[in-house]
């Protein structure tokens, strides 16, 4: 007897590749046999033996596995996972409670499992109740492979196979995983379908109008007669300003040959700028190349398989051959009328543009057989001769006149010709390292599957035109339109743990269970949504997510909507030795350039320039790769382009109720170099010497260019988009408007080529993470991950080390009343008379330890409201200026927006009373100009005298100055007692505040004092 014994797992994907229909490899040890007893010598031999009868095996544990696997033990194992999955729990509460609201279904508990009773589907709908198993989360994708992959179930589409399932089984997201089991089969995609590769819209071509600058070359044959002189193949030619044809017999189509044809017709019509063939090696060849070469010709290549975009000629081929088709049964010679067949092409007005290859060439209509016998019935005489002069003006008029009427008969004729063809065309486009399948051309038989793949998208040659690599060898290449293109959907892979059944004689060991887990998800379930958004919302955000799959790539993209240039005049390269690199980080820097190698971010390179290579370790312990471009900065010529201002960013984000964020993947790595500027980028390593495709990290300019490309991406959506460099941020009001925004936002996104990192987009949030800040439905406050490493800064002993904690504490000081007051001890530190090691004195501990407790007591800020009035309190102290800028809300509370303050001025310390408040109101007006200028707002101050400040009159000119620079806004000023006037401090601090629905804070019904 044989025992089956589970050795190792396997992916399911691979599960028919070896071993049994569950993709466990077995392995087979047979139970010994009897030893038979030796004959003895001389004595008889003894009967052996007999081999002992195994006992049958009962089929439950046979180790022959059946064909069909099963994914659950048993049926225990089965109710177990119906009475644990997450995924059922809603059906578990409704279990019992009869039909829903709408009386579609009602749910039943039957011997520990779930039933679903529901009415039969279908267009003929009856009351006959249809009887469903709930199936928990870990044998869906067996049924679904039994219901779509295996001969019984055919490969059909997912309408069929969903309706197969629904006959017996329900779960949660039924239609939604059928879906997409169906949209990745591997087998479906590359067997292929009517319509699931729309063809793209068409795209004219450019409309040349100057005779044989452009011409169309093409080959006919080989023709099954040969001509009375050998000849099998025609060479034809066509030019695309007057549609005159030329064609030339050949007895071969060597390069050599095709040559001296093309010569012959170039000396009698003169030479072209451009020449368009496909990729035959007679047109590619070395030859041909080099006479382009010196006759000043642009070689332009059609796409494999896909003769549309030399359409002229092959236009024109088919109807020469149709012309020599009806011509070959009379006259054996083909070659001999080949001039009387394109002399009768030429004569007829061409379809495009209305005019005959004769007349638009030569001006007039030549004389053809008709002519002549019109001419001999009229019997007229031949007009007198024309002076040249006039005949030349006239020429010139008239052919500047059928130019004219030339272009607008071919813009209507390809106006109509893409109509017609745009029907049921849609634009399609491929990303940078996104994996394809390719049409083939010709199968042999018609049981053949129609797509070969997949390959990967290597390079973006245009519009239509992408160069794929195999995805076993990336070195071969190949150039296909995007017709010939659609794209792979991977269907994620799982890991699980499967065994076959024990036999008898195997000792039991415990078996460990091991879920599904998920190899590669999809781009888009990895995105965040909302905590607070129901089912529903979350469904529609998924069903708008997956209309633009295509951008939640975890690999960058390649846009054409911008160019980063290096501009370094007069500057002769500049080539730097490699930093030598320890032993330990050379493997890890060879690994870097593989990866970028297979991006295609990199190349190799023969530049003049060299810039060394760093390796930076990073926080989580591995290292960034970096070039330092610090000689090549400091001679290329500065990009002024402006960067948005933080705080009027955060603004406008607080203000939404709905947020989302999206960061792009490696956003540098998505914008090209210019082609002048990939030999700047060249840096030196180990293993040699290469240079960037696309804008690198470090160069000077790179933040301008690609604020710049993200600014025109979202020109005309600033009122619900804003970014900083690659932290995209969408913000609406309501959820209709959001789901809008976001998909008009991810079109921009996609139009453009660019690609977002899929797990760091956040959709649907109602408070978000942006530049340091948390912020949403109307408030804003520090990132709380921020806030503890200042909770946890060191005791400065250096003025560098001081510095350092002021620029991060001082980034929140808009939070911070009195920030200034709190950290004068801290900043008179860093004053350059003092030594570089601090005297760290009580009074500075103190100052350190009251900003720390500042910034953990930092109020939440409400987002500004532009259609209500604002407020600004002002304050002065004997050491510094204060201020808080805020609005009333609905509730009537007051609600700060911002805070600022700053120490004085050794010369403004000596002040009067009332011109270091006047300086405060003044300073505050300059800080909060953005929010209160043109707008009408009032101010409120404790110092009475600033009351009459618009009529002040004397002799002090400082407090006259200020009065005029207080002129071009409107404000009121009101006096409150200090009592009554709550500052900066009681405004803010979180103890002294009321909480409003919706987290905004609320000063109490009595303000606190000063």
């Amino acid at each position: 007897m044989e025992a089956a014994t589970p050795v190792t797992t396997r992916l399911q994907s691979k599960r028919y590749s070896n071993g049994t229909p569950r993709g466990t490899q077995v392995r087979r040890f047979p139970t010994p046999r009897p030893t038979p007893t030796p004959r003895p010598i001389p004595t008889p031999r003894p009967i052996p033996t007999p081999r002992p009868i195994p006992t049958p095996i009962p089929i439950s544990t046979c180790p022959r596995l059946p064909d069909i696997p099963c994914p659950w033990s048993s049926p225990e194992t089965l109710r177990y996972q119906t009475q644990t999955d997450p995924t059922l729990q809603a059906y578990r509460d409704r279990a019992g409670q009869g039909l829903d609201r709408d009386r579609s279904d009602r749910i039943e508990w039957e011997n520990g499992l779930l039933y679903r009773y529901t009415e039969r589907e279908g267009p003929r709908k009856n009351q006959v109740p249809q009887k469903q198993m709930v199936v928990p989360q870990g044998p869906r994708q067996e049924l679904l492979r039994l219901a779509h992959d295996i001969p019984l179930a055919g490969h059909l589409g997912q309408k069929k196979t969903r309706h197969r399932l629904a006959r017996a089984f329900f779960w949660p997201r039924l239609s939604e995983d059928t879906r997409e089991f169906c949209r990745t089969c591997p087998v479906c995609q590359k067997a292929g379908k009517t319509g699931d590769h729309p063809k793209v819209p068409l795209r004219p071509m450019p409309i040349i109008q100057e005779p044989f600058s452009r011409v169309a070359v093409d080959l006919i044959g080989p023709l099954p007669r040969p001509s009375a002189t050998g000849k099998k193949y025609i060479l034809t030619i066509v030019d695309y300003a007057t549609r005159y044809p030329e064609a030339v017999a050949l007895a071969n189509i060597q390069a050599d040959t095709v040559a001296d044809a093309l010569l012959r017709v170039f000396t009698r019509v003169g030479f072209p700028r451009e020449i368009l063939s496909d990729q035959g090696t007679q047109f590619t060849a070395e030859l041909t190349q080099q006479l382009w070469r010196l006759c000043g010709v642009k070689a332009l290549h059609s796409a494999p398989y896909h003769p549309q975009t030399n359409g002229l000629c092959e236009r024109f081929n088919g109807t020469l051959k149709q012309l020599l088709r009806a011509f070959v049964h009379e006259r054996k010679d083909w070659e001999q009328y080949l001039p009387h067949l394109l002399f009768a092409y030429r004569e007829v007005p061409q379809e495009s543009t209305g005019y005959s290859p004769f007349e638009l060439l030569y001006g007039r209509q030549v004389r053809g057989p008709l002519d002549l016998v019109r001419s001999q019935w009229e019997g007229k005489q031949e007009e007198d001769g024309v002076p040249v002069v006039s005949y030349v003006l006239k020429l010139r008029e008239r052919l500047a006149e059928l130019a004219g009427l030339v272009r607008e008969n071919v813009e209507a004729a390809q106006t109509q010709q893409k109509t017609w063809y745009d029907r049921a065309a849609c634009s399609r486009s491929f990303c940078v390292g996104q994996r394809v399948l390719v049409l083939k051309p010709q199968r042999q038989n018609k049981l053949q599957a129609a797509w070969q793949g997949p390959y990967t998208v290597v390079t973006r040659l245009g519009d239509t035109t992408y160069v794929v690599a195999s995805c076993a060898n990336t070195r071969i290449q190949r150039t296909y339109h995007v017709n010939m293109l659609k794209a792979f959907h991977e269907r994620p892979e799982t890991v699980e743990a499967i065994c076959a059944p024990a036999g008898e004689e195997t000792d039991p060991f415990p078996l460990v269970e091991l879920p599904g887990v998920t190899k590669q998800p999809s781009g888009v379930d990895q995105v965040q949504l909302g905590e607070a958004l129901g089912s529903e919302k979350q469904a529609q955000v998924r069903q708008l997510l997956r209309g633009y799959s295509e951008v939640f790539l975890a690999l960058p993209g390649y846009t054409d909507q911008a160019v980063h240039p290096v501009d370094t005049p007069g500057q002769r390269p500049l080539r730097q030795p490699a930093y030598r690199l320890p032993e330990a980080v050379r493997e890890t820097m060879r690994t870097e350039i593989r990866e970028m190698l297979e991006l295609g971010v990199i190349e190799p390179s023969a530049s003049p320039w060299a810039s060394p290579v760093v390796l930076v370790p990073k926080k989580d312990g591995t290292t960034r790769f970096c070039v330092d471009y610090r000689r090549v900065n400091d001679c290329t010529t500065t990009d002024a382009y402006p960067m948005p201002r933080v705080d009027e960013l955060l603004d406008q984000i607080a203000r939404g109720h709905f947020l989302t964020t999206v960061d792009l993947c490696k956003g540098y790595w998505q914008i090209p170099l210019a082609e002048e500027a990939t030999p700047k980028s060249a840096f030196i390593t180990p293993f040699g010497l290469y240079q960037f495709r696309v804008m690198p990290f470090g160069m000077k300019n790179a933040p301008a260019t690609f604020q710049r490309l993200i600014d025109r991406l979202l020109d005309g959506l600033q009122g619900f988009a804003c970014a900083y460099l690659d932290d995209i941020a969408i913000y609406s009001q309501s959820w209709e408007e959001h789901l809008v925004h976001v998909g008009t936002v991810l079109g921009r996104i996609r139009d453009a080529n660019l690609t977002l990192k899929p797990e760091k987009c956040k959709v649907g949030m109602a408070e978000v993470q942006y530049l340091g800040h948390r912020v949403g439905c109307g408030v804003q406050r520090p990132e709380p991950a921020k806030i503890e490493a200042i909770l946890d800064w060191p005791t400065p002993v250096t003025k560098t080390q001081v510095l350092a904690f002021l620029g991060t504490a001082g980034y929140y000081r808009k939070f911070v009343p009195r920030y200034s007051d709190l950290a004068k001890p801290l900043t008179d530190l860093t004053k350059k008379s003092l030594p570089r090691q601090v005297l760290w004195s009580p009074e500075c501990e103190r100052a350190f330890q009251q900003l720390k407790a500042a910034l953990t007591q930092a109020p939440l800020l409400a987002a500004p409201d532009y259609n209500r009035r604002f407020i600004i309190h002002t304050d002065a102290s004997m050491f510094g200026l204060g201020a808080v800028l805020s609005q009333v809300g609905d509730d009537g509370g007051d609600h700060p927006v911002a805070f600022i303050s700053r120490k004085l001025l050794p010369r403004e310390v000596g002040y009067a009373a009332v011109e270091k408040e006047c300086l405060a109101l003044v300073w505050a007006l300059r800080k909060f100009q953005p929010y209160v200028y043109g707008r009408s707002f009032t101010v409120l101050t404790d110092h009475n005298p600033l009351v009459w400040l618009n009529r002040v009159a004397g002799e002090n000119g400082r407090l006259l100055r200020w009065s005029l620079a207080l002129q071009p806004y409107n404000f009121t000023i009101q006096y409150r007692p200090g009592a009554q006037n709550g500052n900066a401090d009681g405004l803010s601090r979180r103890s002294d505040l009321n909480l409003v629905e919706g987290g905004v804070p609320t000063t109490p019904a009595r303000p606190v004092g000063v």
